[in-house]
Parts: C-alpha cells; structure tokens; sequence
C-alpha cells in the first residue's frame, strides 16, 4: 500500500508541474529551429473543441486545480487506507 500512495503522489506532482511548465513561455534565444512543442495556430484548426476552448485553456488556473485535485487524492488515499 505505501508503494501505490508514493506512486499517486508521485504521478499526481510530476503531472502537474508538467502541465504547469508546458504553458510557459520560453526565451526565444533558446528556442530550437522547428521545435514542434508549440503548435500553429493553423494546425488547431483541425481540433475545433480544442480551438473553442482556448480561452479557457490559457487562463491561469494551476494553483486551485492543484488545490482541489491534491485534496482529493489525500482524500482518496485515507479511503484506501482505512
């Protein structure tokens, strides 16, 4: 049981600082040529719920999902454990 609690809460921290660096904005002075990690504006075209909801992904959010989503799984894991 405590390798599964060290797991989720592994996964849940390295999923979240993922998702949060994801959104930054590097230097352009360290940007490779024809780094494909941020997509043109053209290729979402092809993803209209993706494109619908972009206001809504761009908004800062990180703080209180991780918040929310952190109180939950300690809430799952006191489940588990009792």
């Amino acid at each position: 049981q405590s390798v599964l609690v060290y797991r989720a809460f592994a996964t849940f921290l390295l999923g979240h600082l993922l998702l949060e660096t994801a959104t930054l904005v590097g230097d352009e002075e360290t940007a490779v040529e024809g780094d494909t990690a941020v997509a043109d504006a053209a290729e979402l075209s092809a993803y209209p719920r993706l494109t619908a909801l972009s206001a809504q992904l761009s908004q800062d959010a990180f703080e209180d999902e991780f918040d929310d989503a952190f109180h939950d799984l300690i809430k799952r894991v006191a489940h588990f454990h009792s």
